[in-house]
């Protein structure tokens, strides 16, 4: 292109600016490069205003526009430029400078460099001011880039998604200032965002509004596609009144679901609100170190099953002795676990009647404490968004992904130092938001398979393992075998409804049902521990000790696989899945499970007594009794019980996954307000301390409320002509019904 001066190819190939080609590079005294280019594209020379190719050269000229970094080091491209002269007498233009796609006519700066630019604040998640920074542009520039990719890489409207998310989030913190007329401060300005977020796909933020207004959010919601609507069936929201109004309005079909966090939170401010109340009310000041009830707030924030046997007993023994006023604040934490207890249905497949249940004795418990106005309020907001709260039981849909999205925007916007425009903060929030997802879908190429990162590998991992194999030499098998014994044991200890014979199994054939051994045996399989008792009377306890799992028994016990004796009748075992299968073996015997385990444990002949709902965390044990007369026992419970006689998963405490099979004669309650629920078959229950619930339905039903307090409800359920149902009850219970013998 009328050029003559000689170029090098390779380097001009390195550079990758299309339209220039490398004439020399030179190294500076400061250590700086610089790299000389020419025009070299014929249509350069074509005017701007007419396009005529121009044949006769003005002047030349030289420009340094900023470019990429090249091996971590900034270089300047050095451009040797010329000025043409029109040929076409009509332009009104007389001459020109040459000028490419990526070096525009008056541009200092390279395209590519400030769509790089653009990109670090998209997809990279750098600051505006950092990226400006790092590639020595200005913040308008940089900012001007950034809005350009985001046009690019954001959709302008939402893909379908079923089930979406409603949040708030403070854009700034509210202003304030002094009233002239009254003295006193008010509120200026309280500006909010609110966010729609996929929840069932992985849109991630979806777009955000200003303010928290219902009709606001109602537009945003209603300017949506038909086809986009009409996907949306469930909207999971916090307990706002303006999102409900908004949802009816917008999306008049789709469920709308509460969020338990928000709910357990509301129970924890009310619990707090109770204690603080009643603190001035007992001592005139604020609660101080030394005060029972404010060394144990921590205790009333946590949650029943995560505090240890001891704590629990701290806990009520100091508020009892503090007087009628720490009653009332135990009674507090209760109604708090009892709503717990409820929202623990969710994702576990409840029947109605379980729903009710809890939720009865949710409310028969606020009603008995309705002189405590925090717990009366707590339950009229129940009753207000039941509706609700019911879809979250049934659905199990949560809004924590509008959390994590929150979460995000407000790291974003620390980060940035806070934002004045919102519309800014609006774009800087969405591509944050979005950047994983859209990550995701730009696929990774390396030539290095161990460049691959390990996140993106299928087959668990195996394809990792050749590669290092491969070159290393070293087999990375173990690790992928444990993966895949994990799995699988864990899957297996879910899947106990014949656990009798189970334990026999693993051990291949060590010992059987009629294999009377002279002591008890205890071994670890697959992470698990298995215990197999001796025929006769066992005595056994199972418990956590420095992150074994421990047994002892009433016999002596032979260490197995991954076992050591600490003495003649206790091993110590390394169960490092927390598996636990145990089979008691012939005769009558007793078994405690101290361990937050999943598993099981059997009885054979004989009549069994099983001690549960002590473990410090969830316990998920299923319960088979076998030949004889056999018990299921939360006597020493830390909290109170649900047992339905449905072979599932959902017995024990609140948080516990235990199974109560249905070859259990007789299940003993807690010294708490328990739920007991039979079947067709014949139930024997015993409710124990507290105000209990006793249900026997069909068969002849044993119920036993004789405690010497007053209980809730004792139905031993319609049964046939040939049913026996008895019932002992106390004086003050409520009337038995459905029952034959009453005494």
């Amino acid at each position: 292109m009328h050029n003559t001066i000689e170029t090098c190819s390779d380097a001009t190939l390195l550079l990758g600016l299309e339209g220039l080609a490398v004439t020399r590079v030179e190294r500076r005294e400061d250590g700086h490069r610089v790299v000389h280019v020419i025009t070299d594209d014929e249509t350069a020379r074509g005017c701007p205003a007419c396009g005529v190719l121009a044949t006769r050269v003005k002047e030349c000229a030289l420009t340094s526009p900023r470019d990429l970094c090249a091996g971590g080091e900034p270089i300047t491209p050095l451009w040797h430029k010329r000025r043409w002269v029109c040929r076409e007498r009509r332009c009104s233009r007389g001459s020109f400078t040459e000028q490419i796609g990526q070096v525009s006519a008056g541009m200092r700066t390279t395209g590519r460099l400030r769509r790089a630019c653009g990109r670090a604040v998209v997809d990279g998640g750098r600051t505006v001011m950092q990226a400006a920074r790092d590639h020595r542009l200005s913040w308008p520039v940089a900012m001007r880039e950034v809005r350009a990719h985001a046009a690019q890489v954001l959709p302008d409207q939402p893909e379908p998604t079923t089930t979406i998310g409603i949040d708030e989030i403070r854009r700034g913190a509210p202003r304030w200032e002094v009233d002239p007329a009254t003295g006193k401060y008010r509120l200026v300005a309280d500006r909010w965002h609110v966010g729609f977020t996929d929840l069932s796909g992985d849109q991630g933020l979806l777009g955000q509004v200003e303010g928290r207004l219902s009709s606001v959010v109602a537009a945003w919601l209603s300017a949506r596609s038909a086809e986009w609507k009409t996907a949306v069936t469930h909207v999971a929201i916090d307990m706002c009144q303006v999102f409900r109004s908004a949802i009816r309005t917008a999306l008049p079909h789709a469920v709308i679901v509460v969020d338990h966090f928000h709910l357990v939170q509301l129970a924890n401010a009310k619990l707090a609100e109770l204690r603080r109340r009643l603190t001035w009310k007992m001592r005139g000041r604020r609660g101080r170190k030394g005060d029972p009830e404010f060394d144990h707030r921590r205790f009333l924030r946590s949650n029943a099953e995560d505090l240890a046997i001891e704590q629990r007993a701290v806990l009520e023994r100091d508020l009892t002795r503090t007087g009628t006023y720490g009653r009332h604040i135990l009674a507090g934490w209760h109604a708090k676990e009892k709503l717990r207890h409820l929202l623990a249905l969710a994702r576990t497949g409840p029947v109605r009647s379980q729903i009710s249940h809890r939720l009865q004795a949710f409310y028969a418990w606020c009603a008995d404490h309705a002189y405590l106005p925090e717990l009366r309020t707590l339950a009229e907001t129940i009753t207000a968004w039941w509706p609700q709260i019911e879809a979250f039981i049934g659905t199990g849909i949560t809004n924590a992904k509008s959390e994590g999205t929150n979460r995000v925007i407000k790291l974003e916007a620390r980060c940035a130092y806070g934002f004045r425009n919102a519309v800014n903060q609006r774009l800087r929030s969405r591509c944050a938001t979005t950047r994983a997802s859209r990550n995701r879908a730009i696929p990774l190429k390396f030539e290095d398979p161990f460049c691959v990162p390990f996140g993106t590998l299928e087959n668990g991992g195996r394809e990792w393992s050749r590669s290092a194999e491969r070159l290393t030499g070293w087999r990375s098998s173990g690790f992928v075998s444990l993966m895949e014994s994990t799995v699988k044991i864990t899957r297996t200890l879910r899947r106990l409804s014949v656990l009798a014979g189970l334990s026999a199994a693993m051990l291949g054939g060590v010992a059987t049902a009629g294999h009377a051994a002279a002591t008890s045996s205890v071994r670890v399989v697959q992470g698990a521990v298995v215990y197999i008792g001796t025929a006769g009377a066992n005595n056994v306890n199972v418990f956590v000790s420095s992150g074994k799992i421990n047994v002892t028994d009433s016999v002596a016990i032979a260490p197995g696989v991954g076992c050591q004796s600490v003495t003649a009748k206790q091993v110590s075992c390394n169960g490092i899945l927390g598996g636990l299968s145990a089979n008691l073996g012939a005769g009558n015997d007793t078994i405690r499970i101290n361990a937050a385990l999943v598993g099981g444990a059997a009885g054979e002949a004989g009549d069994d007594t099983f001690f549960g709902g002590t473990a410090s965390g969830v316990s998920t044990i299923t319960y088979i009794g076998g030949a004889g007369s056999d018990i299921v026992s939360f006597l020493n419970s830390t909290n109170a019980v649900d047992v339905n006689m449905d072979s599932s998963n959902n017995d024990g405490r609140f948080s516990d996954k235990d199974n109560v099979a249905d070859d259990i004669e007789k299940v003993v309650g807690s010294r708490f307000d328990d739920l007991m629920f039979g079947d067709e078959k014949n139930n024997a229950f015993d409710g124990g301390l507290g105000r209990d619930t006793l249900r026997g339905y069909g068969g002849s039903d044993a119920l036993v409320s004789r405690d010497g307090g007053s209980d809730t409800e004792i139905d031993c359920g319609e049964g046939g002509d040939s049913d026996n149902d008895t019932a002992l009850v106390d004086r003050a219970d409520p009337a038995a019904i459905n029952c034959e013998s009453v005494s």
